[in-house]
């Protein structure tokens, strides 16, 4: 079989004329398993060692690869103490919402989160009582957010690093069946019909909607908009196939293990798109709700902060090809290859407005 694999990989040509892209997409393609499988180990395990020896290629953060290959229950198992204290944070949260909490997850922003985000939040409901702020405590800025914090000190939460595993980590420490509605850190607005949101009861009225319409299409996610034009708001509610903007999006606490990202966190609000759906059979976003963020999403910049703040460039573009691969052939029947700023979209039967992009 591995004869047989590589020679139509290499179409009879030796494995170094391949290039080193295909050579690791290949492996990365067969380190995910066959078709519709979940990663597999075993014959990961026997493939890698195998190209690195004819083509002399070696993965640019093996490390990385590999622990795609483990078990979810594993990737997403975090400390006891640290789920401990976060489940108490979120439960005194949640005593004070009405429906939902506001959570604002953030790295290596330690000198200017409160001028995004959470700045806004500051003005729209200055008690802060169902507002909390996860950080990684691995975060070299940690330091620098503790000395910042001002009203958000004991309203942080001490998660893990890496943005899919942050999700997960929220979702473990939210009571199963909680909502709970996460944004980006380095939101400059919040935007309802194409005008900026001024006041804290139209922000939540607003989120309150997003679950409404989440409920009745039986789905479990919801999000805004992904097009940042003020001018592409739409009043339609989009159910079905699509992106769920990680950038402000809402979730209910599931507990299922099957719903977290696996391919690493460049390509994360993709991949929770497609396994929630693949859950559900509905996603929902409502075209009317938009954030303008300071910073372009899906691109590298080495003083960016967030998940730019984490990975080296060399590091994101190796993880951002490895997760387009896997995430196509995971997904069939959700994602194509197309000529995107990402490499692939989603895959719809009818034509849709311009507040939706994905």
């Amino acid at each position: 079989m591995l004869a047989g694999s590589l020679g139509c990989l290499c179409k009879g040509r030796s494995l170094s004329a391949v290039g080193t892209v295909r050579v690791q997409q290949a492996a990365i393609f067969v380190s995910h398993g066959w078709m519709n499988s979940e990663p597999r180990e075993g014959f990961a395990s026997l493939l890698l060692p195998v190209v690195s020896f004819i083509s002399g290629w070696r993965p640019l953060r093996t490390r990385r690869y590999a622990q795609w290959n483990h078990s979810s229950s594993n990737r997403f198992k975090f400390s006891s103490r640290l789920l401990d204290e976060g489940r108490l944070s979120l439960n005194q949260a949640l005593s004070c919402a009405d429906s939902h909490v506001h959570v604002v997850r953030s790295f290596g922003r330690g000198s200017s989160f409160r001028r995004m985000t959470c700045g806004l939040l500051e003005k729209f409901f200055p008690d802060l009582k169902s507002s909390r702020l996860i950080l990684a405590k691995d975060d070299p800025d940690l330091d620098v957010y503790k000395t910042n914090a001002g009203p958000w000190a004991s309203r942080i939460i001490m998660g893990v690093k890496g943005a899919e595993r942050q999700i997960a980590f929220i979702d473990q420490i939210a009571p199963k069946g909680a909502k709970v509605m996460i944004f980006d850190d380095n939101i400059l607005k919040f935007m309802d019909c194409g005008k900026a949101i001024e006041a804290g009861a139209q922000l939540d009225e607003l989120i309150a909607m997003g679950f409404n319409e989440m409920e009745r299409a039986g789905a479990k996610i919801w999000s805004g908009s992904d097009s940042p034009n003020p001018a592409h708001w739409s009043a339609e509610v989009d159910v079905g196939k699509g992106l769920v903007y990680g950038a402000a999006f809402g979730m209910v606490a599931m507990h299922e293990d099957s719903r977290y990202s696996l391919f690493g966190q460049v390509m994360d609000d993709i991949e929770r798109s497609c396994r929630f759906y693949e859950h559900d059979g509905a996603t929902v976003r409502v075209g009317r709700f938009q954030v303008y963020k300071r910073h372009a999403p899906g691109m590298y910049h080495k003083r960016k902060g967030g998940i730019s703040a984490s990975l080296s460039a060399e590091d994101y573009k190796a993880e951002s090809s490895a997760a387009r691969s896997a995430l196509l052939q995971r997904f069939p029947q959700q994602l194509e290859a197309a000529e995107t700023k990402l490499g692939m979209k989603f895959k719809h039967d009818r034509i849709r407005r311009a507040a939706f992009i994905l």
